[in-house]
């Protein structure tokens, strides 16, 4: 208590141990009874608030903070010590200085104006480099652009989202109405700019003001001409725009499209266009979804989205960890993957492949660091998937196309294609998954919709997960007695036997709401169909095509409609004829509608989707819709327009629902048609 009370307030030092009890966190439980909290990103939000409450309220007075407490946290205090100016690198592989600004606002923490008259704040720094902060804190350098370390990509925005960039004097235009112009003039050798005359004259006496001045903007001029030209070729030679033939119109491209509706780096969309043909001709290869997983995984955690994951010193031997303890037969494979592809284990790719691939099966993070690069990770694959299914759609690349969509499902759902459909569910896991299956006598084929449709499913789950059927004899014995007193009777199928044992209540309630947003989920209520996919053939003009005839290289429209948890007694058909029609669960007898109540309680789920039409190993067209996240049934309708095979003959359309959050919910249809050499055939269907 003696060495406590110096830094905890009068009478908190039996508080303090009570909070520290209830910690997550093993340092902050060690730590906080003597007055010191911790305080980085790695602590869950529980540790977190606490921390911050007890040094706000000075119940302790010594707070060890990362560097971003300094930007996102507002805890003021007397005294600030900065411990260094430098961080590890991995890029570089060695320690770099951190931006003045970011040292600016750590030694901003001190001062309390409510409390304090004065503040301290304490830079330790490296002693060749003391006269230079010396220097900076009292005569602060003036702010510099670094609008050209980004300029490739904020061109290709202003051609390719604003089309305020047409033409090259456009992007000089664009060039002299930024502070990096303004700065250009006064601090030219700053940005490589060389404003000596260099002629003899120059050196004989000194020039004029006019010729002078003159001199320098022609320069300046010049040099705005001269990295405009370069950066929109780099963008042309990446296919982010398209440079006309006299190198002065620019109009954008495919991929600088995709890169600036994303806001990606335009290196992101080039390298993975590059890519699509190799990684098609592989996921072609195999027929093994696990290796599909692993090749689009990679390329999704190749983009450069990822070069600033920090891997901190000697952290590439935690990675390759990671890597070696991934749960299931991923780890041989990853690895493979990893020693093809010629990377390191310092590289930051490397490890976001290995977050990625950790979340999918389920494997521990190593240290709470890993925790919060791994959320960096997952809040960054939304829109680098989403751009990657457009670019190799574009490319016409079907396998990989599926294969990115269906990583997209692997995240939603938090299971690898390795795994089983069942450990979507929270609180299921591989083990639990399988006596699951065996409990509900489900067929090898059965995904999650099968599943769950079923009408003992939450009683079987209930059991399994309190029974313990997935563990190990002895434990599950030993769980059996403790609940022998319950009263269950094993043979009673739909008895809810009581609260799983050693599961926190948040996952049973995450649970419980996963179950009541799936369409069909309540199936002990008869729910009916759970995906209901619809598809017709029309000309551009809205007109049935009844027989499938299309004239060779016409444009036609596919008409999809999906319903997604709709009841058996309100399936909606189309007036005409019988288009193609598939679902993925055969219907319940008969539904009662109990007015939408269940409807109101289900949270957004499965409310994204690819609609994917495919002719033979190619993709035609690719289109993101989504459904209406309440109504019943949940509804859409989207037209998908493709052109018809250029030679006369018989073949087949096959259109892909893909979600893309869940697996298990897919539905695919076949639409044949026959192209036939009659350029006349449109206007005599019209007629």
């Amino acid at each position: 208590d003696g060495a406590a009370a110096l830094w905890v307030r009068d009478g908190a030092v039996g508080e303090l141990e009570a909070l520290a009890a209830r910690c997550d966190d093993a340092a902050l439980r060690e730590t906080l009874g003597f007055g010191v909290g911790i305080h980085h990103a790695g602590l869950s939000e529980r540790d977190r608030d606490v921390v911050e409450r007890l040094f706000s309220t000075q119940q302790i007075r010594v707070l060890v903070a990362t560097s971003t407490l300094a930007w996102g946290v507002n805890l003021p205090a007397r005294l600030v010590i900065v411990k260094g100016t430098e961080y590890f690198d991995a890029k570089s592989h060695k320690y770099v200085d951190f931006p003045i600004t970011d040292v600016l606002q750590m030694m901003g923490r001190a001062g309390r104006p409510q409390f304090d008259d004065s503040a301290v704040a304490c830079v330790f720094v490296h002693a060749p480099k003391k006269e230079f902060y010396k220097r900076f804190l009292y005569s602060p350098f003036p702010v510099e652009s670094h609008l050209r370390d980004r300029l490739h990509n904020v061109l290709m925005a202003e051609v390719c989202a604003t089309r305020a960039i047409q033409t090259l004097e456009d992007a000089v235009r664009y060039l002299r109405s930024t502070y990096f112009y303004r700065r250009l003039a006064e601090n030219p050798s700053y940005y490589d700019l060389d404003l000596s005359r260099g002629d003899d004259a120059g050196r004989r006496g000194a020039p004029s003001s006019s010729s002078s001045s003159s001199s320098a903007a022609d320069k300046v001029a010049e040099y705005l001409k001269e990295l405009a030209e370069a950066t929109l070729g780099d963008l042309a030679a990446g296919g982010a725009v398209v440079l006309a033939d006299d190198g002065f119109s620019v109009a954008p491209a495919t991929l600088g499209r995709i890169a600036s509706y994303y806001y990606l780096d335009y290196k992101t969309t080039r390298d993975a266009a590059a890519a699509v043909d190799r990684l098609e001709d592989e996921v072609l290869a195999t027929t093994d979804a696990t290796e599909s997983e692993i090749a689009a995984i990679a390329l999704l955690c190749g983009a450069r989205e990822f070069d600033e994951l920090p891997v901190r010193h000697n952290e590439d031997a935690l990675v390759e960890e990671l890597a070696l303890r991934l749960r299931g037969d991923d780890t041989h494979r990853v690895l493979a993957s990893i020693e093809a592809d010629g990377f390191a284990f310092d590289d930051p790719h490397v490890k976001a492949r290995c977050l990625v691939h950790a979340r999918l099966t389920g494997t521990p993070l190593p240290i709470a660091d890993f925790a919060t690069d791994s959320r960096s990770v997952l809040e960054n694959t939304a829109r680098v998937l989403a751009a990657l299914i457009d670019v190799a759609a574009d490319a016409g690349a079907l396998r990989l196309t599926l294969a990115l969509c269906r990583v997209s499902q692997a995240l939603g759902g938090a299971t690898s294609a390795s795994r089983d459909e069942l450990c979507q569910v929270p609180g299921v896991d591989d083990g639990s998954a399988l006596a699951l299956r065996k409990a509900l006598m489900l067929a090898p084929s059965d995904g999650l919709a099968a599943a769950t449709a079923h009408p003992s499913f939450r009683a079987a789950l209930d059991k399994v997960l309190l029974r313990g059927d997935h563990q190990h004899p002895r434990r599950r014995r030993r769980r059996r007695r403790q609940y022998a007193d319950d009263g269950d009777d094993d043979d009673d199928e739909g008895a809810v036997v009581g609260a799983v044992v050693d599961e926190p209540a948040s996952t049973r309630k995450e649970r419980e709401r996963f179950l009541d947003a799936l369409p069909g989920a309540a199936a002990h209520k008869k729910s009916a169909v759970v995906v209901d996919l619809r598809a017709a053939l029309e000309t551009l003009d809205g007109e049935r095509l009844d027989d499938a005839r299309v004239a060779c290289d016409a444009e036609y429209v596919v008409r999809v409609a999906l319903a997604l948890g709709a009841p058996a007694s309100s399936r909606r058909r189309p007036p005409s004829t019988q288009p193609a029609r598939a679902t993925t669960q055969r219907s319940a007898a008969a539904s009662e509608d109990d007015g939408g109540k269940e409807e109101r309680r289900r949270r957004s789920m499965l409310s994204g989707w690819w609609l994917v039409l495919a002719d033979g190993d190619e993709l035609v067209a690719l289109k993101r819709v989504g459904l209406p996240a309440r109504g019943s049934p949940r509804r859409l309708d989207a037209t998908l327009r493709f052109t018809a095979p250029d030679e006369p003959g018989p073949s087949t359309l096959v259109l892909h629902a893909v979600a893309d959050d869940l697996r298990g919910y897919d539905a695919t249809i076949e639409l044949p048609l026959e192209a036939v050499a009659s350029p006349s055939l449109q206007g005599e269907d019209a007629a």
